[in-house]
């Protein structure tokens, strides 16, 4: 990654195996309407307490910060560090990276979904402009390099998404959902006329830790081929560490593994019954398979279940992971995160004291 300065604006383009796959692009971000990354009078390299980490101080006419940059055998990663005693509002990012002519994009758009139920879309990289991406993105150059772009070590921050705000130039950014910022509601699934409609790039406010602003890291992860992309680790390599108040060397409760579910295979009242959760446990006994996930619906047996016999959710929960452990399989029961919108009494998992209350009826009730 070569970083410059081009008429005072902070550059960057990236090759790779000496080929060239990202050219002359902008870094930066706008915060409280300053542009941080143009104007810049002076730009150098800084020390940096991290070996692994490439540090730049870019002094602006009104403004300093800083660029971190990591470089991998299979890609890059650069953050911003701005110096801070207060919170910043956000505006939005001049971070772009821009892809030679004729590059193929593969992506999910929208405007805007909740989800990622999408079919992506294979485009050149000449003609999708003013269209959302969401992260990850992948690219293949004439060059024959394959590339994503993604975020990582998201914390105290927006999520980002990226826009194609010119041909060839994917550029980092944010969208909210409309109906929040119309009605106010900040979490869950908000009535369905907004489910499409994004507002781009609406200002928020960014908190600092310990005197300063970090973003997450801008990842662009490259390869030869689709086996080394989808086997690219910079994303754990530029992550913190996990707590070890919380993860000790010991967590054995840490089980990777596969999982089964109904969710977009078929459709109806059977599709959530507790016979079919039984075909799909004995689907998983037969082909090794470590779980099975009982969707959302679940939570309504009591009316939707032919064999209920007056039998509340968790009796029939509890049969389910009865024969599930009869047949070696886990059983995971999904649950929304946030309220759902009009339901004043699901108030979801992110309140602390339901979180540990939910999970304490699951293990006494199964």
């Amino acid at each position: 990654m070569n970083v410059f300065l081009q008429q005072n604006e902070l550059m960057f383009n990236v090759s790779y195996n000496d080929r060239p796959v990202i050219e002359n692009s902008s870094l930066g971000i706008i915060m409280n309407n300053c542009p941080y990354g143009k104007n810049i009078k002076s730009f150098s390299e800084t020390e940096s307490s991290d070996e692994s980490i490439r540090s730049y101080l870019a002094n602006g006419v009104h403004n300093s910060f800083y660029v971190d940059i990591r470089e991998f055998d299979d890609g890059i990663a650069f953050r911003y560090r701005i110096p801070a005693n207060g919170p910043k509002c956000v505006y939005g990012e001049s971070t772009s990276f821009v892809f030679p002519s004729n590059t193929t994009a593969w992506y999910a758009s929208g405007p805007f979904q909740y989800g990622w139920h999408q079919i992506y879309q294979e485009r050149k990289t000449d003609s999708i402009e003013g269209e959302l991406l969401a992260p990850p993105a992948t690219f293949l150059t004439q060059e024959g390099i394959y590339a994503a772009i993604t975020e990582a070590n998201l914390f105290n921050f927006h999520g980002a998404v990226m826009y194609c705000t010119a041909p060839n130039k994917i550029q980092f950014g944010y969208a909210d959902n409309k109906g929040h910022i119309e009605t106010g509601i900040e979490t869950g699934l908000p009535p369905a006329k907004y489910w499409h409609e994004a507002v781009r790039n609406n200002p928020w406010i960014a908190y600092p830790d310990k005197n300063e602003i970090k973003t997450p890291w801008r990842v662009l992860m490259l390869a030869d081929d689709l086996n080394g992309l989808v086997n690219n680790k910079i994303i754990s390599q530029v992550c913190d560490k996990p707590d070890n108040a919380l993860f000790s060397d010991s967590n054995e409760w840490i089980k990777p593994g596969r999982a089964v579910f109904t969710w977009l295979t078929e459709g109806g009242v059977e599709r959530l019954s507790v016979a079919n959760h039984k075909k799909y446990i004995d689907g998983c006994a037969e082909l090794g398979i470590e779980s099975v996930v009982v969707d959302d619906g679940w939570e309504n047996w009591a009316q939707t279940e032919k064999e209920a016999n007056g039998r509340d959710k968790w009796a029939m929960l509890k049969e389910l992971v009865e024969y599930a452990d009869s047949k070696n399989v886990n059983i995971w029961v999904w649950r929304p995160s946030s309220p759902r919108y009009g339901n004043r009494s699901d108030i979801g998992l992110v309140d602390p004291e339901e979180s540990k209350l939910y999970g304490e009826v699951c293990r006494n009730r199964c």
